[in-house]
């Protein structure tokens, strides 16, 4: 018969990466139908420079453009600077 595990014998959870608070606030908007504004996008950018979540920055960045406000100079250089943080300058 086999032994039951034990908890040092058990395999660890794979830790998921803490949410933002900016990335609360930016999905509490669209779940709720809240409007967004071109001022916005910076700062929920800014908050993912430090974060290792590609997929998350690259749903943002759809939603930019999708959006329309990929034209804005701001939300662009916020853009820039999070792939540039990010090691991902290919075109």
């Amino acid at each position: 018969m086999s032994s039951p595990a034990t908890p040092s014998s058990r395999p660890s959870p794979t830790p998921t990466p803490p949410v933002s608070l900016p990335h609360s606030v930016y999905s509490y908007m669209l779940c709720h139908s809240i409007a967004h504004n071109n001022y916005t996008y910076p700062f929920l950018l800014k908050s993912l420079f430090d974060s290792k979540d590609f997929g998350q920055g690259r749903c943002v960045h759809s939603h930019i453009v999708k959006l329309g406000y990929s034209s804005d100079i701001y939300i662009s250089n916020s853009l820039l600077n999070l792939y540039v943080s990010w090691g991902r300058m290919e075109l």
